[in-house]
């Protein structure tokens, strides 16, 4: 009782705010979509995320940006039809011979 509290360097953290936007981060990754998202004078915009991943293998931490579509989800109708099951469709494929592309690069 009647200690006053010190300043100490035992423990080192930080707390991320809101106000903090790694705007080099972003300017460069929208230049990455720019091949792949197109300009939209569309009335619906959604604000982004941008998310520090991880030490990747070469021990760089970078950024992800991510679509934050909560808002959206909010007034959606929901879907009255269950999704097909994958193997009734593979089923009715047979032997048809049949090509997909899939971009995984930026899968989560």
């Amino acid at each position: 009782p009647g200690d006053r509290l010190t300043a100490t360097k035992t423990a080192v953290h930080s707390i991320p705010t809101p106000s903090f936007m790694p705007g080099r981060e972003i300017t460069l990754k929208i230049r990455e979509f720019l091949n792949i998202i197109t300009p939209s004078k569309s009335p619906w915009n959604f604000p982004i995320l941008v998310i520090l991943n991880k030490v990747d293998a070469s021990g760089v931490r970078k950024w992800r940006i991510c679509i934050d579509f909560r808002k959206l989800n909010e007034i959606i109708v929901g879907d009255c039809y269950p999704s097909p099951n994958i193997q009734d469709i593979l089923d009715k494929l047979g032997k048809a011979r049949y090509f997909s592309a899939l971009d995984c690069a930026s899968g989560y």
